[in-house]
């Protein structure tokens, strides 16, 4: 007869170690350990994060910052969008907790910790930490940073619309109605009425300008990408083109027009890979053989030509101008009917240039590939990596996830170049596209075709 498993009654007082079941073989986790210690991610992180804890403290020694970045890690490998989540699936997995470098006989930080971690550390802290997804593509040449694409998506707050409020008087939606239901003859107390008030009434209309949510006040008005209208924010990438990778992100409002301060983004883009052959060069100067700066990155090659690819949403007279101001060759789509400046002749100049670009063989391959590219990232963040719908409040706190979210999406691309697989998906099926062979600190790596 086959009997059904059951826990002891009494379990043992006292297991020897070696009887404990542990996780065979290497495991995703155990690799990205591996790559980030070889990168000095922890000691990285933790320099960063020094000013920000006190050694006077006699309290409990506070979680290392490694940890935190590596949780938030987990969230975006495993598609877990809240803080809750990514607690609970720390401290059930045997190989995560060997990633964050706790034992069995010890507690994993819980959701609550992670909540008082992020609101410590400024959003700079977590520009950093970013940026330093850059350093290992960086060296490994497979990002130039000549080639950048921008675009933005939307995602949905963690707002609701049925409870917005007046910035006028600070009534709320709901009361609003039932005042405009009574002056039309509705009992106000019949809800059902109401709602069919509300939804058949010729002159609705809610703004930005009149309503806010007192939940997430940054939340705006909008369209999601079902077409259903909800509280959303918005996100703005720009994407390495030859390699796919991340290299800016920003969490904008999201009634903000696209063509809005986009030549900004795209020069925060190329100061933060600037940025990352800045620690490169230091590495090198410490005398660090893995700091060595990429052949592109020598200022002795020539000044290197970055081109701005975007669609037609960011064509703007104004932005094209400044654009060019700042050294970026504009490859952007032109709307129909569009016509240059007859007020400024810089302005004129680079429209001139950029319908020159954009009609040019290289301008259109490379507005095909922004819309590979530029997608595929928001595919894999929002999507694949649980952030569609956000569980946070607040810009600042949006962007802070979003970050971490972005430093893990390169990491995925740099372990997919190196390694073979770039996610826990696809090490468990074992896909590998293409031979790595590892000669001391020399990795080669042979694609299949």
């Amino acid at each position: 007869m086959i009997r059904s498993k059951q826990l002891p009654v009494q379990p043992e007082f006292w297991v020897h170690r070696d009887s404990i079941v542990t996780v065979k073989g290497t495991t995703f986790y155990d690799q990205l350990a591996e790559d980030l210690d070889r990168e000095g991610f922890g000691d990285a992180v933790r320099k960063l994060c020094a000013p920000y804890y006190s050694e006077k403290t006699v309290g409990k020694p506070p979680v290392d910052p490694e940890v935190y970045f590596k949780m938030l890690m987990v969230g975006f490998f495993d598609r877990i969008g809240s803080e809750r989540g990514i607690a609970a699936r720390c401290e059930d997995s045997l190989s995560i907790r060997r990633f964050l470098r706790y034992d069995i006989t010890e507690t994993t930080p819980n959701h609550s910790t992670l909540s008082v971690i992020r609101a410590r550390l400024p959003e700079e802290v977590y520009t950093e930490v970013f940026a330093l997804s850059l350093k290992p593509l960086r060296r490994a040449e497979l990002i130039t940073g000549e080639k950048i694409g921008i675009d933005s998506s939307l995602f949905e707050a963690n707002a609701s619309l049925e409870k917005l409020v007046r910035h006028e008087d600070g009534k709320s939606y709901r009361d609003y109605i039932k005042e405009l239901a009574a002056a039309a003859g509705i009992d106000p107390e019949d809800t059902e009425a109401v709602v069919k008030f509300d939804r058949t009434r010729k002159d609705k209309k809610i703004s930005n300008q009149e309503w806010y949510s007192p939940n997430d006040p940054d939340a705006k008005i909008g369209p999601r990408k079902d077409g259903a209208w909800d509280m959303t924010h918005k996100v703005e990438n720009v994407i390495d083109l030859d390699s796919g990778a991340l290299l800016s992100i920003e969490v904008q409002p999201a009634d903000k027009a696209d063509s809005t301060d986009m030549a900004g983004h795209l020069a925060t883009a190329v100061e933060i890979v600037e940025y990352a052959d800045q620690l490169l060069e230091s590495e090198s100067q410490d005398g660090d053989s893995k700091g060595a700066l990429p052949t592109n990155a020598n200022p002795e090659s020539g000044q290197k030509t970055v081109i701005g690819v975007g669609d037609k949403g960011y064509h703007k007279n104004e932005e094209l101008a400044l654009l060019v101001e700042s050294g970026i060759t504009p490859c952007i789509a032109e709307p129909a009917g569009r016509e240059p400046s007859q007020s400024s002749k810089k302005e004129a100049e680079a429209f001139h240039a950029n319908r020159a670009t954009r009609h040019s063989e290289q301008g259109r391959k490379l507005l095909k590939k922004r819309s590979e590219k530029v997608e595929r990232s928001f595919c894999h963040i929002l999507d694949h990596g649980g952030a569609r719908r956000t569980t946070l409040c607040g810009r600042s706190n949006i962007a802070k996830r979003m970050f971490i979210s972005g430093f893990a999406f390169n990491w995925s691309i740099y372990s997919w170049n190196v390694h073979g697989y770039g996610t826990v998906k696809q090490f468990r099926a074992g896909n590998r596209n293409g031979i790595v062979v590892v000669f001391g600190p020399i990795i080669v790596f042979w694609a299949r075709q």
